[in-house]
């Protein structure tokens, strides 16, 4: 690095002339080498400067989705295993074929009619299984025991000889107010039927309420179908 700097004018001494004094400037040793690793520093300063604010923003983002916990209260239709009575060893085989509902309901959240054309899932409560299975489940328990000398199984026809019931949920709504309404159609061997179910609200609108009127509902189902089951026994 170099550089002249220009001083005051200079009066010759012998024969009176002014002269300019010039000054000269020179790198000391190692300057450039001062001066790159400065450049290197601040450099490296701004860009943590610039990358930090950045870090936050993407940890701000992620810290809902860390600090968001499962429902509190986790939801099951069927009723404990200690209550279902032992399976008979004689009497007819009937078979509940996987229960039809629509696809919107299949699914794990508890879900509230808001409107005509709209739902939503509660946020204090979930089922513990798919509402399909959930169903099947309660309705064999239920079916069980009003068909005690018969033996109820679930899941897809295995014996040609067992007596087949066929179920499906044409719609189901449960609404913030707590009243629910069922609407089914079924077959047992040669009888088909439909039905509506319905309960009024509950006292207190509350995920536990709705659950137990649900329960309720299947309940009400099952009672339809074993008599229909009857019937087409005696015949």
């Amino acid at each position: 690095m170099t550089g002249e700097l220009k001083g005051k004018p200079r009066k010759s001494f012998f024969s009176g002339e002014k002269k300019q004094k010039t000054f000269v400037l020179r790198p000391w040793p190692g300057c450039r080498e001062a001066m790159a690793g400065e450049q290197k520093f601040f450099g490296s300063f701004f860009q943590k400067r610039t990358l930090f604010p950045r870090v936050c923003c993407l940890l701000a983002g992620l810290l809902p989705g860390c600090a968001s916990e499962p429902p509190a209260h986790i939801y099951l239709l069927a009723t404990p295993a200690e209550s279902v009575a032992d399976t008979p060893q004689s009497g007819a085989d009937v078979q509940l074929q996987p229960v039809l509902i629509p696809d919107y309901l299949d699914t794990t959240d508890i879900l509230l009619r808001t409107g005509p054309h709209q739902v939503k899932a509660s946020v204090a409560g979930e089922w513990g299984e798919r509402l399909s299975a959930g169903i099947a489940h309660a309705l064999r328990a239920d079916l069980a025991a009003r068909l005690p000398e018969d033996r109820v199984t679930l899941g897809p026809p295995t014996d040609a000889t067992a007596q087949q019931i066929l179920l499906t949920v044409d719609a189901l709504d449960m609404w913030p107010d707590g009243h629910c309404v069922l609407i089914a159609h079924w077959r047992t061997g040669v009888h088909a039927a439909q039905g509506a179910f319905a309960h009024a609200a509950a006292a207190q609108a509350t995920d536990e309420s709705r659950v137990a009127l649900l329960a309720g509902l299947v309940e009400d189902l099952a009672k339809r179908i074993a008599r229909d089951e009857r019937r087409d026994a005696d015949r």
